[in-house]
């Protein structure tokens, strides 16, 4: 387990309304909260599909290296 508290490898998870993060035991590291309907997304303030993916993606990697790094 990581000084963060979670196991890598992380993997991504896409649900009808979110995109999660997920570590090697099972747990949700974090959620984006998506839509994908152009006007409910925007009067709630969520990304798209696509974004939301493209922002778990990078936020994945970045929680990746630094746990490889030793950080």
């Amino acid at each position: 387990m990581s000084a963060l508290g979670f196991n890598l490898p992380l993997r991504i998870k896409v649900t009808e309304e979110s995109v999660q993060v997920i570590d090697n035991a099972e747990r949700v590291i974090f959620y984006v909260y998506v839509c994908a309907e152009p006007e409910r997304r925007q009067n709630m303030k969520c990304l798209s599909p696509a974004q939301g993916l493209a922002a778990a993606q990078i936020a994945a990697r970045a929680l990746t290296d630094r746990i490889e790094a030793g950080e």
